[in-house]
């Protein structure tokens, strides 16, 4: 009686030791995941990686608060799924920047959806800068444009800006086919594009979250799982935070190295020409007249 009396309290001890883990890692987790939760809604990724800049000198008609605010609704809204193209911007409304449910930004005097042929009506399609990530409603590339257009045609303008961070002509072209098949034409198809064209990420024509949806897809899924509790998201990113500075002068060789590589700059422009071409030939077909602002 005395091991079975043995084996039984050894049993209860470890069972104790056990039960009690299980319990902080729950309470630890929900705590980590309340506390995220709340600062969240306080965080200003801007303010907090750069505080010491003078954000009156760039936006000299604001004040404080409403730039703090203008910042923390460009930079807190994560992206959405969407088919086809991967990704899109998350439908939001604000103060200061405002997404249509069906994907574009809304531009000052923003016509109806779906659009009105007796309308001048735009498809505007670019990445992060032409979207206008820092800059008002009324203060993007679109609605500077419609204004200015309005003036020159004497006609009502409508621009739709479908513009989206990280988007180059890839993603684009499969949004504006998208937006054709699904039977919303405009009559003028504007592309603006440059910088993300040569993103280094896109030599190989993979949009930007493309690694993300690998793991989500692939036969890791328990260990992906494991991942996304808010402690171990924790720990990650402490090891990100001090592995960052440790790499960065490694990474900005490797990516000054891969943008003077004439093989991957060759792909990049080639790649950009073979969407044109496509872009050219489908609005043609649908009586769109595609204009290619670079």
């Amino acid at each position: 009686m005395t091991f079975l009396t043995t084996l039984w309290q050894t049993y209860q001890d470890i069972a104790f030791i056990i039960f009690n883990i299980i319990i902080i890692l729950i309470i630890g987790n929900l705590g980590i995941w309340i506390i995220t939760k709340v600062k969240s809604r306080f965080f200003n990724p801007v303010y907090n990686k750069y505080p010491n800049n003078n954000y009156n000198k760039v936006y000299p008609d604001l004040e404080e608060n409403s730039i703090k605010q203008l910042l923390k609704e460009t930079w807190s809204r994560p992206c959405i799924y969407e088919p086809f193209t991967q990704f899109k911007e998350r439908p939001f409304s604000g103060n200061y920047v405002n997404v249509d449910k069906q994907g574009f930004r809304i531009t000052k005097n923003q016509g109806s959806w779906p659009p009105q042929p007796d309308k001048l009506n735009i498809f505007l399609f670019g990445g992060g800068t032409t979207f206008g990530y820092g800059v008002k409603d009324d203060q993007t590339i679109a609605s500077y444009l419609q204004e200015i257009l309005e003036n020159e045609v004497n006609h009502a303008v409508r621009i739709y800006n479908f513009a989206r961070g990280y988007y180059y002509s890839t993603q684009e072209r499969i949004l504006l086919e998208h937006l054709l098949i699904s039977g919303f034409t405009p009559h003028i198809a504007l592309f603006i594009h440059g910088l993300n064209e040569f993103y280094y990420r896109y030599h190989n024509d993979r949009p930007f979250y493309t690694s993300r949806f690998e793991q989500v897809t692939s036969d890791r899924r328990n260990e992906n799982l494991l991942k996304n509790f808010p402690i171990n998201r924790l720990l990650i990113s402490g090891k990100n935070i001090v592995g960052r500075s440790y790499n960065r002068k490694q990474r900005n060789y490797n990516n000054k190295t891969k943008y003077k590589n004439k093989h991957l700059i060759d792909k990049s422009i080639n790649r950009y020409l073979n969407n044109k071409r496509i872009i050219d030939t489908v609005t043609t077909t649908f009586s769109t007249f595609p204009v290619f602002v670079w």
